[in-house]
């Protein structure tokens, strides 16, 4: 079983997995023996013996993304998959610590502005080895446009990338996670190899390839261990049970 996890932002925000935390876990991964692989190259795993690894992937490209989780990735020879979305370069959203999630507009709770990379930011990925996927070109929800628009954004996106930066986008990600059938059928038709969603899981050979599972980014050292071991996150019942009860001490203060 590969795990894969899916990340946002890198960085203080709120919504974000801190720096020094992201290190960590780069350094769990290496003191585990585990090496780091993208996307596609899952593809090419056949047998028990070439599954000691873990896949990172990096939704919507922030731009604290480059700037805190590329060098990391680089100085530890670590290897990723990003999935970027043009139609945000240049772009300011707002993201929500309460709602935990981002607008396209500055409203209520959504206060903490995020920008993304750009044409030069994902050349660079590109150049240090990291894999690029696509998002879609404006983050839409393919499950809900009509399919003449959604064929666009799924096709578009591929060639906007393949054409930018010289390469071939075999990997696919739903924005939100939301698909149905006919988005996995079109996705496949647009010449994806693979895709990716927001359920929970472990990667194996016999994964649907366009129905691949992740776990969140979590911060929990020992969550994230759990999930490396093959345990799905889930920590022995004396340790929930010493967690709930600092939890709730920290509440009370």
């Amino acid at each position: 079983m590969v795990p894969i996890f899916c990340y946002h932002s890198i960085g203080p925000s709120p919504l974000s997995i801190p720096r020094d935390i992201f290190e960590e876990q780069l350094g769990s991964i290496k003191r585990a023996g585990l090496s780091t692989l993208t996307l596609s190259q899952l593809l090419t795993l056949r047998h028990a013996d070439q599954l000691r690894a873990v896949v990172l992937t990096f939704d919507d490209c922030f731009m604290d993304v480059y700037e805190n989780a590329l060098p990391l990735l680089r100085d530890n020879g670590c290897a990723a998959t990003f999935f970027p979305v043009p139609g945000y370069d240049g772009v300011t959203r707002w993201g929500s610590a309460v709602e935990r999630r981002w607008s396209d507009v500055r409203t209520g709770t959504f206060t903490i502005p995020f920008s993304y990379m750009g044409e030069r930011e994902r050349h660079e990925l590109v150049n240090h080895g990291m894999e690029i996927g696509a998002h879609t070109l404006t983050h839409a929800n393919l499950d809900l446009i009509d399919p003449i628009q959604r064929d666009e954004e799924i096709v578009h996106s591929k060639a906007h990338l393949e054409k930018e930066l010289g390469v071939v986008a075999k990997s696919f990600c739903y924005p939100r996670g939301r698909y149905t059938l006919e988005v996995m059928n079109a996705v496949q038709h647009a010449g994806f190899l693979l895709a990716c969603t927001t359920k929970s899981g472990y990667f194996h050979p016999t994964c649907n390839a366009f129905e691949l599972p992740r776990f969140p980014a979590v911060r929990d050292p020992e969550i994230f261990r759990s999930i490396l071991e093959g345990k799905g996150g889930l920590l022995p019942l004396h340790r929930r049970i010493v967690k709930k009860a600092a939890r709730l001490v920290r509440q009370g203060t």
